[in-house]
């Protein structure tokens, strides 16, 4: 399946690119999809995930819905969702 993964800030600047479709399996956990960006993009210089969440200065959204208010790192993502991540302070 296909989920969108939008970037902001540092991580924008590193991937190159403001979004990426990722092809992952179905059943992937948000978790699982950070684990393959990870590996896709090993210039990323610090990783948003930490541990068994995120790093508290990054915010994710699936469809416009903070991860707080789902399942976490745990959320089952499904075709076509939109997963953002942009750290706490971006300038403008």
């Amino acid at each position: 399946m296909k989920v969108k993964l939008r970037c902001f800030g540092g991580i924008r600047t590193a991937v190159g690119s403001r979004e990426i479709i990722m092809e992952v399996p179905e059943q992937t956990t948000l978790h699982g999809l950070f684990r393959l960006f990870e590996s896709e993009y090993p210039q990323i210089p610090l990783s948003v995930y930490e541990g068994d969440g995120f790093r508290r200065r990054f915010r994710v959204l699936i469809n416009g819905r903070d991860t707080f208010t789902l399942q976490g790192t745990d959320t089952v993502l499904v075709n076509d969702d939109i997963v953002t991540v942009f750290p706490l302070i971006v300038g403008g």
